[in-house]
């Protein structure tokens, strides 16, 4: 028989990461947000280019800043399967000593 134990505060620890991975995208997101090309971004003879590049870079910020919205819900959510389980093992042990007052 295989022993399954949760270790809740391991992976209270990995949502903080999470998060951090999550706020470091969500600058990177913000740093392509504040990136404006001007007409001269290419020179005279490539300036036909900054319309197309202002679109692809916010189409990349855009995707950025949803990897982080991404990165900051998977955290919550692992934070809160760390509750629920703590909850549910609490509830389980409170009713096997429960049980066991009613044995002795």
């Amino acid at each position: 028989m295989r022993h399954v134990a949760w270790d809740f505060d391991v992976l209270r620890e990995h949502a903080r990461r999470v998060e951090q991975v999550g706020d470091d995208v969500g600058e990177a997101a913000s740093a392509v947000r504040s990136l404006r090309l001007g007409d001269g971004a290419f020179g005279l003879l490539c300036s036909f280019l900054v319309a197309p590049a202002g679109v692809i870079t916010s189409a990349a910020a855009e995707m950025i800043g949803d990897s982080d919205a991404l990165l900051q819900r998977t955290g919550r959510q692992l934070r809160e399967t760390a509750r629920d389980g703590e909850e549910f093992e609490n509830a389980v042990v409170d009713t096997l000593r429960a049980m066991n007052g009613e044995f002795e």
